[in-house]
């Protein structure tokens, strides 16, 4: 994967960007993640409500595809589907890790071992992908997902800057649902 070359400062305030629509929010989050994740075929974000026991995932907004080649949205709807991906889930969802090499060797064996996946992925020059999930206690996941065109590695330094975003990006997705709600009007008041 290429050296990271953004502002993590950048997903943090996207993060907290609470009164945005859904589509606007993860607009601006996919964004500013893109320069620290972007392994040359652009980067999609999404929001899924995550249980393991369900395939594939349920989508709660429309994925945000920037700088991706065309035809990439056929192939994240396909690998969605695939039951190894919501293993993978299950185990970074348990690690508590949003980014790690096994998603990155994971996500090579299941674009080699799925033909639906392949077909889509392999003519567009996608050879691995390096994901993170932002989990909130809900089980909604903001998910980022980089396409790599060769096999990802993750240093301990990266893994270790999205730990910390992806605290920040749960935390801000939940803000919004609680100002959704108006629970945390007293707040706004202070």
């Amino acid at each position: 994967m290429k050296a990271a070359h953004g502002d993590p400062l950048a997903v943090v305030e996207a993060a907290y960007r609470v009164e945005q629509s859904d589509a606007a929010w993860l607009e601006g989050v996919t964004r500013a993640a893109r320069p620290l994740l972007d392994g040359g075929l652009g980067l999609c974000g999404g929001l899924v409500d995550f249980d393991a026991r369900r395939t594939p995932p349920a989508v709660l907004s429309a994925p945000v595809y920037i700088g991706t080649p065309s035809g990439l949205a056929e192939g994240i709807e396909n690998l969605l589907a695939v039951k190894e991906l919501g293993a993978l889930q299950a185990r970074l969802f348990a690690s508590g890790k949003p980014i790690s090499t096994a998603s990155a060797e994971l996500g090579a064996r299941v674009l080699k071992q799925n033909e639906a996946v392949q077909a889509h992925w392999a003519p567009l020059g996608v050879r691995d992908m390096v994901g993170v999930l932002a989990a909130d206690p809900g089980g909604s996941i903001v998910t980022l997902v980089a396409p790599q065109a060769r096999t990802a590695s993750t240093s301990p330094a990266h893994v270790e800057t999205w730990a910390r975003l992806a605290a920040h990006l749960a935390a801000g997705h939940r803000l919004r649902q609680w100002a959704r709600k108006g629970e945390f009007s007293d707040l706004k008041r202070m």
